[in-house]
């Protein structure tokens, strides 16, 4: 999209706030990655198969994300894709908090809940 032939589309608030939504859940997921390869190898010391465990649960929110659906019926778009930002969030902040394998496993579904809502959202809405 050429914003020099819609300069109306950048001055609407749904435009900025999806901007900031976009930069903050990927600075969340890209700050987990960081995080998690560099925790888990010096910290944890998770092995290779444990690694491929995680990554493997961390795709269960994706195919869950079909859920996003039913919890439309209960909550607004916004504030939905708001508290999915939040929950990427979360789920970085407490990988730093959680040394142990189970932990990584829990926080690693925690963010990707949270991304795998927000994108399944947000592409679906405004596309």
């Amino acid at each position: 999209m050429n914003l020099n032939r819609h300069p109306d589309i950048v001055r609407r608030p749904i435009f900025r706030y999806l901007i900031l939504l976009t930069f903050t859940c990927a600075t969340a997921q890209w700050g987990w990655m960081s995080l998690y390869t560099n925790f888990a190898v010096d910290v944890v010391h998770t092995t290779g198969q444990q690694t491929g465990i995680i990554h493997a649960l961390r795709e269960v929110p994706g195919l869950l994300s079909v859920g996003i659906i039913f919890c439309l019926l209960f909550v607004s778009e916004h504030r939905l894709i708001s508290l999915s930002v939040l929950c990427c969030g979360i789920g970085t902040l407490l990988t730093g908090l959680s040394p142990s394998f189970y932990g990584l496993i829990i926080t690693a579904m925690i963010m990707s809940f949270g991304f795998h809502f927000l994108y399944a959202k947000s592409v679906d809405s405004y596309d």
